[in-house]
């Protein structure tokens, strides 16, 4: 039998909290904020709570972290942030804005870790939509653990 995957929300907590006491040390400006916490995300939560294998995840400077189908289609897509950054309407605008270049985009994040936004996406005439937008804070573990239900990398 496979071991559990660790929960979500609890590995949240300890790498804002990681974050936390290194930014003091080593948040030097442009050089660890949000990298730092977009690789954490991706080495603590998305690989061991979610599944998602290295050859299916994507970094990039546009699409922060793009998830990949097995067949290589982008199915999700993550937005990362400064913990504690508040997006501008600028920021959601970008992110928003850009979503239309890949029409295999089933769900997209936004998030500074504590605030999580999805929004669920399909294209079925080539053109994208919204089907749903909604938003949970990490401090509310069952809304949370609800609205990341989509990150799990078996169902791609």
């Amino acid at each position: 039998m496979p071991p559990t995957p660790p929960s979500a929300t609890d590995q949240l907590r300890r790498l804002l909290q990681r974050y936390d006491e290194l930014r003091r040390r080593l948040g030097f400006p442009g050089d660890f904020g949000e990298r730092a916490f977009r690789g954490w995300l991706t080495l603590d939560v998305l690989q061991p709570c979610f599944g998602w294998p290295s050859d299916r995840i994507v970094f990039g400077e546009v699409y922060d972290l793009l998830l990949l189908s097995r067949v290589r289609q982008p199915v999700v897509t993550i937005e990362t942030k400064i913990p504690k950054h508040r997006p501008t309407h600028a920021d959601i605008a970008a992110f928003e804005g850009r979503l239309h270049h890949y029409g295999t985009l089933h769900y997209a994040f936004f998030t500074d870790g504590y605030i999580w936004r999805r929004l669920e996406l399909a294209a079925p005439d080539g053109t994208q939509i919204v089907l749903a937008d909604d938003e949970a804070a990490l401090n509310d573990d069952a809304r949370l653990t609800d609205l990341l239900q989509p990150l799990h990398a078996g169902r791609y």
